[in-house]
């Protein structure tokens, strides 16, 4: 998918029309400026950029012709009926890019809640912190790159299934650090999540035994937020009847960001506590 530039549809109309509307005693070097800048824009039409413009190409071209042969030096006025014949043509060949622009696939997405839908397609991970986005890898910021995409076309489902992936992935390797046990492909998300919770029973009893430390609260946050994901989404998304809504795709997207942050953030504060 391309953006496409309405100003550039609004420039070609006002670069040829002009043409078509010469007036009576135009001479080569009066109208010259207005022929080269339809020349152009015939040219962008036959090359079919931006967009195709198949129906118009012949026409396009016969009418390049005509330029180059009616608007050549030394200077002279036009007569009357080669001016008539090129309005002619010119109005011929807008009725054909008429037809042409209707058959162009262009839509407008509506923005979704607060997201604005071109943010969406194009750099939804920036919805993360900079730490984030730097730390949960390439493989994670293309899965919520895919969740803003989702979002932005309406495909609420897929969203939440981009966006949950991701968490799974980095989740993984949070796991790793934390309890220094790596966690096969084949343990699920809720696997993960209450294994981090059993080790956050541990550190809280562990740190309880020292007088006056706190107990690390990271990851027992770490550890209610994968278990909510795990229990409203991961599971219940695989299943075809599950089929997520506006403000739910929303919601686990909003969700994953906020556990992919403080999953990061807790990592960045562990390495932080190692160097002192």
């Amino acid at each position: 998918m391309e953006p496409l530039k309405p100003f550039w549809f609004y420039t070609m109309g006002a670069r040829l029309h002009p043409l078509g509307s010469l007036p009576k005693g135009t001479t080569v070097t009066s109208g010259y400026r207005t022929a080269e800048a339809a020349k152009a824009t015939l040219e962008a039409i036959i090359r079919q950029f931006p967009v195709p413009f198949p129906k118009c190409k012949e026409r396009a071209q016969e009418l390049i012709q005509d330029i180059d042969t009616v608007f050549v030096r030394p200077d002279y006025e036009i007569v009357e009926s080669v001016l008539n014949q090129l309005a002619s043509k010119v109005q011929n060949l807008e009725m054909l890019m008429a037809a042409d622009v209707d058959d162009l696939d262009i839509f407008r997405f509506q923005p979704v809640r607060i997201y604005d839908t071109r943010q969406l397609l194009e750099r939804a991970d920036e919805r993360l912190s900079k730490l984030a986005r730097g730390e949960i890898g390439e493989r994670a910021r293309d899965d919520l790159k895919e969740a803003g995409a989702c979002l932005a076309f309406h495909l609420f489902t897929g969203a939440g299934f981009h966006a949950v992936r991701a968490v799974e992935g980095v989740a993984r390797k949070y796991h790793r650090i934390v309890t220094r046990k790596a966690v096969g492909y084949d343990k699920t998300l809720g696997v993960i999540s209450s294994a981090l919770r059993a080790r956050y029973d541990a550190e809280e009893v562990k740190q309880r035994k020292k007088k006056g430390l706190r107990p690390h609260s990271g990851l027992g946050n770490i550890a209610a937020l994968l278990t909510q994901i795990t229990d409203i989404y991961r599971n219940p998304i695989i299943h075809p009847e599950m089929v997520l809504d506006t403000d739910q795709s929303l919601h686990v997207f909003d969700l994953s960001c906020n556990v992919l942050e403080a999953m990061e953030g807790d990592l960045a504060a562990r390495r932080a506590r190692r160097k002192k």
